[in-house]
């Protein structure tokens, strides 16, 4: 079974609740807690972060985005239900690959690397501009 990685660590019980359900509703296996990067399977694991991030630990969770990209891994955000403002992390908006509603129809496409960018309302979002450099 794919494994899907949560960055966050100061998450509630409701929380850590909310995100496991949607989880295990797509058929990965929830992990709270991240190994090393170059010890996840890029093919099919992903690696989650649940917005809004906790302000004590976005350097943290900003980290962790850079280096399971970096390796490979697709990077995905789920919007909490308690979220409010709609402001995407700067790793979300240039390495992730979706941002999905906790209630969202499309989590397990998400998941499963098609680009699904909503906000938290679960309404369509513009996906982000890729950045490109001159070469």
């Amino acid at each position: 079974m794919s494994k899907a990685y949560v960055f966050n660590e100061r998450l509630s019980a409701d929380q850590q609740a909310q995100i496991e359900s949607v989880i295990s509703g797509t058929g990965f296996e929830p992990v709270f807690g991240t190994p090393p990067a170059n010890s996840v399977d890029i093919e099919s694991d992903v690696g989650v972060v649940c917005l809004p991030i906790d302000p004590v630990e976005d350097a943290d969770v900003q980290e962790k985005i850079k280096d399971y990209t970096m390796a490979g891994v697709r990077v995905v955000a789920i919007w909490l239900d308690d979220a409010a403002e709609e402001i995407l992390p700067p790793g979300v908006l240039r390495l992730g690959s979706a941002a999905i509603s906790v209630g969202s129809s499309k989590a397990r496409e998400a998941l499963e690397g098609e680009a699904v960018w909503e906000t938290p309302k679960g309404k369509k979002r513009a996906e982000p501009a890729m950045q490109r450099n001159r070469c």
